[in-house]
């Protein structure tokens, strides 16, 4: 069973400040405790078009993500309900942001702080040392970056472009020798591109996606280990945690639609077509590892290629 209640009120302090504060309590029966998660957040208004804006809050979540750790064929993450041996995770947020607006541009930065406790990684790696079950391991975390957004909100095209800036570090004390290390989704770079063009009923959209490859562990060698009870089990040799990487990330979006109407006013839609992956980059989704072999073969497995699809959509 799980309750929340949620409350917020906003003050004008002065003219251009407006501060809003808020709680949510939350009792959670699975660990049977009350969570309270306090936030704060301001807004203050430089000029008609300049402001600043920051926000602090607290924040759990009881549905756990769980990075399943496959040195082979490349890691999975599944998701578990806390409990008392599995925590909630927990985040404490800061943001701090600036933002030039008027009727027709938006463009704004803004820097994020965010620490994590409680999470969880599962590893069949070892069998040892392990914090709960053998098998699962608990840490902490720390998500930083910069955030751009410059958009075009009026006129015949419309779009926007994003970049961030981030580092995503996650620190386990029986993993990796208890040293910080990138994880699994930690991504330097990436950029968006978004544009749409209106004429008439027609609307032409594209969107290009690039970012930084993602971080991954990448096994060296596997040998027989015979234990004291006679038993023979097979050991595999990795490099350091997440210490490489895969090719960066690229794809280009693209789509074409018309709007109808019944002219009797019963229903309305659009009809068009859709291509994911336009110029059919080879995007490495992960790395599959035959160890069996010498030397050991090493397999790009890949994402989604150029994937057409045609679609419509009524309205009644």
């Amino acid at each position: 069973m799980q309750t929340s209640l949620y409350i917020d009120d906003s003050w004008q302090i002065i003219i251009p400040l407006k501060l809003t504060l808020g709680m949510r309590g939350t009792y959670y029966g699975q660990t049977d405790q009350a969570y309270f998660e306090p936030r704060v957040s301001m807004h203050y208004s430089i000029s008609d078009q300049l402001s600043l804006k920051g926000a602090w809050g607290y924040y759990h979540q009881f549905i756990v993500n769980v990075t399943n750790e496959d040195v082979l064929n490349g890691s999975r993450d599944f998701w578990l309900v806390a409990d008392e041996n599995l925590r909630p995770g927990f985040s404490e947020h800061k943001i701090l942001g600036i933002s030039y607006e008027n009727m027709r541009y938006l463009f704004e930065v803004e820097g994020y702080y965010k620490t994590m406790e409680n999470l969880v990684e599962f590893s069949r790696r070892f069998q040892q040392d392990a914090d709960f079950g053998n098998m699962f391991f608990f840490g902490d975390g720390v998500s930083k970056g910069v955030e751009f957004l410059a958009q075009k909100k009026t006129g015949f095209l419309t779009g926007w472009v994003s970049y961030t800036l981030g580092d995503v570090e996650h620190q386990f004390p029986n993993l990796n020798e208890g040293e910080p290390f990138s994880a699994d989704h930690d991504r330097a770079h990436e950029l968006k591109v978004v544009g749409t063009y209106t004429h008439g009923l027609w609307n032409l959209s594209s969107t290009w996606v690039f970012a930084s490859g993602n971080a991954y562990t990448s096994p060296e060698s596997q040998y027989a280990l015979e234990m004291l009870d006679g038993e023979v089990i097979s050991y595999i040799h990795v490099g350091d945690k997440n210490l490489s990487r895969l090719p960066d990330y690229h794809r280009l979006d693209f789509s074409v639609s018309r709007a109808f109407n019944d002219r009797r006013g019963k229903y309305n839609g659009e009809f068009g077509m859709s291509v994911f992956n336009f110029y059919n980059h080879s995007n490495v989704s992960y790395r599959s590892y035959d160890l069996d072999t010498s030397p050991i073969i090493v397999t790009d497995v890949l994402g989604l290629g150029f994937t057409p699809s045609l679609f419509i959509k009524i309205n009644f």
